[in-house]
């Protein structure tokens, strides 16, 4: 028998292949033991809740969600904009518009050493403010973790946002990657 009628006769119906065979017999039992698929991670959690990040010392991420609750609640509709505030005391630092009732956004701030936190509110058609979500306060500057000595902090730009130096450094001048939560305003 020529190698060539070997080959056209292992591809015929009655003859397979040992690499065929052994492939078929394989897939016939993964399909008999397949598991179930995996959960797939939820887009949201239906829950009020948002999240306060520090980036650098001059921008900040804040990250929210409403639930159904809050938004049947309100009559908050799907195309209703919110404003991302974040204050200092009683005093609005930055207020920007922000859309959606599950998002995130950067805010560039410039206060140093301040105690910040985000309020997220919406305005009804009666003009009436409602605070939906208010994080904690936190302060830019805290001391849990510490600039290195010489560390340099760069822009997108390549400019220069920081340069630490631990022989120069002020009391309350270190900052961290802080994060806080916030609490649902009742």
């Amino acid at each position: 028998m020529k190698t060539g009628d070997i080959t056209q006769r292992s591809l015929g119906d009655d003859h397979f292949s040992s690499h065929t065979h052994e492939t078929e017999l394989f897939a016939k039992r993964v399909k008999a033991v397949a598991e179930p698929a995996a959960p797939i991670i939820p887009d949201r959690y239906d829950e009020d809740r948002c999240a306060l990040l520090m980036v650098n010392p001059h921008r900040l991420f804040f990250y929210w969600e409403l639930s159904r609750e809050t938004r049947l609640r309100y009559g908050i509709g799907d195309e209703s904009s919110f404003s991302l505030c974040i204050m200092q005391g009683g005093r609005t630092v930055v207020c920007k518009e922000v859309h959606g009732d599950l998002g995130s956004y950067y805010v560039a701030v410039d206060e140093p050493f301040a105690k910040l936190y985000a309020t997220l509110s919406w305005t009804d058609e009666n003009g009436v403010v409602h605070v939906l979500l208010r994080s904690k306060e936190f302060k830019i500057g805290s001391d849990l973790l510490r600039y290195g000595e010489g560390e340099i902090w760069y822009d997108k730009n390549g400019g220069i946002l920081l340069h630490a130096s631990l022989s120069d450094e002020l009391p309350g001048s270190a900052t961290s990657m802080s994060s806080v939560s916030c609490q649902p305003k009742p």
